[in-house]
């Protein structure tokens, strides 16, 4: 899955407007992602740094990327999924737009293989979609698909409090900024999608 991530980070397009580069935090004591990036960063022109979070705790993690995150905006996606090829563009049109804190987008599931109807039909894998520019509330709000400006994270060492564990960080994180007057917004066209694996299929 993060080959095919890191693919389609180097395939996005920025129309001249910005660059960016890549953090990967390995959240593995094994160090499992660390020859995927090596392949990927001998083959690629960019720049891309990878660091380890031994602890399994996402929200240690996410503070082990943000703090090698160098630009003025930072984004966020998870490693089970992949972005449209506009995703950053779109993100950073909508924040500039609206002069906002930061941009939350859709997350739509991606099935490697045919799922059963029961899955589509529930609409088991949906998460839901606003209009874009909508002020997102905090308890809407995920990391999953974000981007936000890194002058929020001035002051702080840990955005992402490690007591939360691997569940309810970004919510949060989300609330905390809120409380502080910044305003989130959603890009509806800005998608990237979710793997979902046939062991995701089951009823239970």
């Amino acid at each position: 899955m993060l080959r095919r991530l890191l693919r389609e980070l180097k395939g996005q397009e920025t129309g001249g407007e910005f660059t960016f580069d890549i953090v990967v935090a390995d959240n593995d004591d094994q160090k499992s992602a660390r020859e995927v990036v090596k392949e990927f960063a001998a083959e690629s022109r960019m720049e891309i740094s990878y660091c380890v979070e031994t602890c399994q705790n996402i929200a240690m993690a996410r503070n082990c990327a943000v703090a090698r995150a160098r630009g003025e905006f930072i984004a966020l996606i998870d490693d089970d999924e992949f972005p449209s090829p506009t995703w950053l563009q779109l993100m950073l049109k909508v924040c500039k737009q609206y002069n906002a804190a930061g941009v939350l987008g859709p997350v739509r599931p991606h099935f490697e293989l045919p799922p059963p109807r029961w899955i589509i039909a529930g609409g088991f894998c949906e998460r839901p979609d606003y209009s874009t520019g909508r002020i997102m509330d905090w308890e809407e709000s995920r990391s999953g698909n974000l981007l936000f400006k890194g002058c929020l994270l001035d002051g702080t060492t840990e955005p992402f409090k490690p007591e939360f564990g691997n569940g309810g960080e970004d919510k949060d994180f989300f609330m905390r900024m809120t409380t502080q007057g910044h305003v989130f917004r959603w890009c509806s066209e800005a998608i990237v999608y979710e793997t979902v694996p046939p062991a995701r299929w089951e009823r239970g």
